[in-house]
């Protein structure tokens, strides 16, 4: 158990934050910084929260649109290279279980990404205020939950996928990425969530 610990930790201290497309140049003010650690603060990894979305606190300013776009936008981009190292992997492991476990798992990431995108993209036309459609704040995020939702099953159906397979290098490698893209996911769900406590 320490040492499956010791390697999510790894694999979180290997992966270099990518910034989103929201980010500035800015220095951020302090009102900023504060409503993202406020923020966070809610979500199930904070310290993953702040650390991601602070380098875009000066673009998101106090926007809860624009947070909560960011972290869609963020966990995205964690989603798609995941499924794109699984995929390699996928080809080049000979052990057929543990390929056909590693294809399954970027099938099911490959849907987790395209529920993760809309997402984002919605968000991102919310905080514009065009094209997110009318009625209420409620009824119009209650879409992104459920796709959000529906990603953070996904990656743990890719996670799943591996119960019974050996659990050599590879298989931990796998199993560790995905559950740091649960992180990102997760905490994007909850800042989706907080729109409309």
């Amino acid at each position: 158990m320490a040492s499956s610990k010791l390697f999510l930790l790894l694999a979180i201290s290997t992966i270099t934050v990518t910034s989103s497309p929201t980010q500035s140049a800015k220095k951020p003010s302090t009102s900023a910084a504060n409503f993202i650690l406020k923020s966070c603060n809610a979500t199930g990894y904070p310290n993953l929260c702040v650390s991601s979305l602070s380098p875009s606190a000066a673009a998101i300013n106090s926007n809860p649109f624009l947070l909560s776009g960011s972290a869609a936008s963020i966990a995205l981009s964690r989603l798609r290279a995941t499924r794109s190292r699984i995929s390699a992997l996928a080809n080049t492991t000979s052990t057929g279980r543990e390929s056909a476990a590693l294809r399954d798992c970027a099938d099911t990431l490959g849907d987790a990404v395209d529920q993760t995108s809309k997402s984002a993209k919605y968000l991102g036309k919310m905080a514009a205020g065009k094209g997110a459609g009318s009625g209420s704040i409620a009824w119009r995020v209650s879409g992104v939950q459920t796709w959000m939702s529906a990603a953070l099953t996904n990656e743990g159906t890719c996670g799943d996928g591996f119960d019974g397979v050996p659990m050599d290098s590879v298989v931990k490698k796998v199993v560790a990425m995905v559950a740091v893209v649960k992180m990102y996911s997760s905490n994007a769900l909850a800042l989706v969530n907080i729109l409309v406590s």
